[in-house]
């Protein structure tokens, strides 16, 4: 488990590194600049993990309208990274009093390469895209059908599939008004196995 109060700077910072992998970790705690950052990363595997803001114990005060994150950052930051991606059956889940339903779990800045995602349950806002290609890990050459006419997007052939994910679906539990699930700019999302659950607060 991963627990840090009043820090000002995320709780995992990785920059420029081949590789990096987490894995079957509970990662809990607050910082305005979110909990994991990712820079410039060769290949990242970011599996089995459970995401929850918890602003209990900061070593300094919080107004209780503050927002989750600051602008630009979440609880994984993706910024500038060519290799792979993939961020695989996470949950990521808050009742924290701070916890701001509208800011996205995860942002992807600036990053080229593959950029795979699946299996993942998300509390309200999920993704946010700023000049990335963000796509299924089921189907990673699904983002290539954004044209519907590669290949054989048309006839609904979306390329090879990853049989170890086949079960895999991605979950979105919305129990609050937000502005989006997903949010994209100057950027590309394909997602398949996609649930959504609205409570009917929210609705």
């Amino acid at each position: 488990v991963m627990r840090a109060t009043g820090i000002t700077v995320p709780i995992y910072l990785a920059q420029q590194s081949s590789k990096t992998v987490l894995e079957n970790n509970h990662i809990s705690g607050f910082d305005p600049f979110g909990l994991i950052y990712l820079q410039a990363v060769g290949k990242t595997h970011v599996v089995n993990n459970v995401f929850t803001l918890n602003t209990s114990g900061t070593v300094y005060d919080l107004p209780e309208d503050d927002a989750m994150w600051a602008d630009g950052w979440a609880a994984i930051t993706v910024d500038r990274s060519t290799g792979v991606t993939e961020v695989i059956n996470n949950v990521f889940v808050s009742d924290d009093i701070h916890y701001d339903p509208s800011r996205h779990w995860v942002i992807y800045k600036g990053s080229s390469g593959y950029h795979g995602v699946c299996g993942n349950t998300f509390m309200n806002a999920a993704i946010k895209v700023q000049e990335s290609n963000v796509t299924s890990c089921f189907r990673p050459n699904l983002i290539k059908c954004i044209d519907i006419g590669y290949g054989e997007c048309e006839h609904h052939v979306y390329g090879d599939m990853n049989t170890s994910l086949k079960d895999v679906a991605q979950e979105i539990v919305v129990t609050a008004d937000i502005d989006s699930v997903f949010d994209i700019v100057s950027g590309n999302l394909a997602l398949d196995r996609l649930h959504l659950l609205v409570s009917t607060t929210a609705a």
